[in-house]
């Protein structure tokens, strides 16, 4: 299991103000579960993250010119990666990944007002392993 949370303060350079082109404060999750059994690995990874709202001005108080709704995001994953002695070796140094990103389709805004980042992404890999010499 893996735990973490980020947080950004930036002001502009030689001012008061407030960045405004910053993510929100997020925590993040990731639980991986090892299959001996079938030589595999299956895991899950989340980000949650605050909603975001600064003031451009905060001498004058001025409102918020960036504002972005908080959001979670939810990946899946798996790996195959046979032992040495499958199929008598012929299967070493094989290796498969599966994912998708972003389960759940959310639509979200991580840095930019109004630069949103939906989707679905789903990825599969396969690649192989050759070492040469001793």
């Amino acid at each position: 299991m893996q735990l973490g949370y980020g947080t950004v303060e930036g002001r502009e350079r030689k001012a008061p103000y407030d960045l405004t082109s910053l993510p929100p404060d997020r925590f993040n999750a990731a639980f991986t579960l090892k299959l001996p059994e079938i030589d595999g690995r299956v895991g899950v990874r989340a980000e949650f993250a605050d909603d975001f709202s600064k003031s451009y001005n905060p001498v004058t108080n001025d409102p918020s010119t960036e504002v972005r709704d908080g959001y979670t995001v939810v990946d899946l994953f798996a790996t195959w990666e046979p032992e040495d002695n499958a199929l008598n070796g012929a299967l070493n140094g094989l290796r498969i990944d599966a994912g998708v990103d972003n389960v759940t389709d959310e639509d979200y805004e991580r840095t930019f007002e109004g630069v949103s980042e939906p989707g679905r992404n789903v990825k599969f890999t396969v690649s192989y392993t050759v070492l040469f010499g001793n």
